[in-house]
This record gives C-alpha cells, sequence and structure tokens, in this order.
C-alpha cells in the first residue's frame, strides 16, 4: 500500500486484522463452534412447553452469529480497502509506463 490510508481506513484495516486474527485462531473457532453446537442442542431438546427458555437460547445463539458475522464483515472491510489500494497502485504504475 503506498497510498497514505485515511484515519477511518487505518482504523477499518487494524479492525479487519484484528477479527482475522480471531477467525483464525483454532482456539476462537473451536469455543465458538462448541457454544453454537450446545445452544442448537439445547435448543432442540427444550421442553416444548418451555418457550421462554427456548427464545432465550435462541436469542443467544443469534447473538453468537452476531458477532461471527460482524468479525467477517471486518475482515471484508480490511480486504475491499487494501483491493481498492493495489489497484489504485497498479493504475499508477501502468500509466507511468506509458
Amino acid at each position: 500500500m503506498s497510498r497514505n490510508l485515511s484515519t477511518e481506513e487505518k482504523v477499518l484495516v487494524e479492525l479487519g486484522i484484528q477479527a482475522q486474527y480471531l477467525l483464525q485462531n483454532d482456539t476462537f473457532v473451536k469455543a465458538i463452534n462448541t457454544l453454537s453446537e450446545q445452544l442448537a442442542n439445547s435448543i432442540l431438546s427444550s421442553a416444548l412447553p418451555d418457550t421462554q427458555n427456548r427464545e432465550r437460547l435462541y436469542m443467544m445463539h443469534s447473538c453468537l452469529n452476531e458477532i461471527i458475522g460482524l468479525l467477517k464483515s471486518r475482515v471484508a472491510a480490511k480486504d475491499n480497502i487494501e483491493a481498492m489500494v493495489n489497484d489504485e497502485d497498479e493504475d499508477t504504475t501502468i500509466k507511468d509506463t506509458l
């Protein structure tokens, strides 16, 4: 990346790097997958009349999915910024050779 990033872009890239680290960390991924599986099993095995508990478990599972979605969107934002900068660098290089 040769052009200077704006402060906002720098923050987004840093958040994306941190999110990518978490999503690639085996311990984190295993913990998330285990928790997701436990919540799903608890939902499926809950007593039919226990609607309140099942809804609570469903909301917990939804929050877990939101966290993963947020982390993935931060990685995507980082990747988009990096791609944009790389495209700008390639355009500059091509124009310089003409």
